[in-house]
């Protein structure tokens, strides 16, 4: 539950590296407000990233002062993981790009990155929620992780294989559900 104590106790305890941090913030609120992206696949999906990191930084801003670090932490892992994944893209664009639009199913998602009529055009700003769009996404995330820790058990046991049908199962529900959405 949340203690407004703590939040208290966190932000006077904390106070120059909050401002600090809220500096780092205003930077990158510039850069995603300020600079010109190109016209170009890999400069919208970087838009994205960048994006999904700002917002990153506010939860990672929010939950330490609240005093949830073991949630702090998570969101400190999805940073890193933008920021690793993004370097593997610049590293090498044209192949990183199609397979990461295809395993993570970017394609069908209409927000960070829209494809219409062959442009792209990335949203500025706080984009519009859609709940059923991020539980589908995330119903696709995690049948890609439990698929990739399925390959590298190579137990063939029973439970194993029970997890497998089970994960066929729900990709099937969830792909159902979908049906047409990307085609809408």
């Amino acid at each position: 539950m949340y203690n407004e104590e703590v939040r208290i106790e966190m932000i006077n305890k904390h106070k120059e590296l909050l401002r600090i941090y809220e500096d780092w913030v205003g930077l990158l609120d510039g850069y995603l407000l300020e600079q010109p992206f190109p016209q170009s696949l890999l400069s919208h999906v970087s838009a994205s990233f960048i994006t999904r990191f700002h917002k990153s930084m506010l939860a990672l801003q929010l939950l330490s002062i609240s005093g949830f670090g073991d949630e702090a932490y998570g969101v400190l892992r999805l940073m890193v993981e933008y920021t690793s994944t993004l370097k593997s893209m610049i590293n090498n664009p044209d192949e990183r790009l199609l397979q990461f639009m295809n395993e993570t199913h970017m394609l069908c998602w209409s927000t960070p990155l829209r494809m219409d009529l062959g442009e792209l055009s990335l949203p500025v700003g706080p984009a519009h929620f859609n709940a059923d769009e991020l539980l589908t996404e995330s119903c696709h995330l995690t049948a890609t992780l439990l698929g990739y820790t399925l390959e590298i058990n190579t137990h063939d046991n029973e439970l194993n294989q029970i997890l497998k049908n089970k994960l066929d199962l729900l990709l099937t529900d969830v792909n159902e559900f979908t049906k047409g959405e990307c085609t809408s």
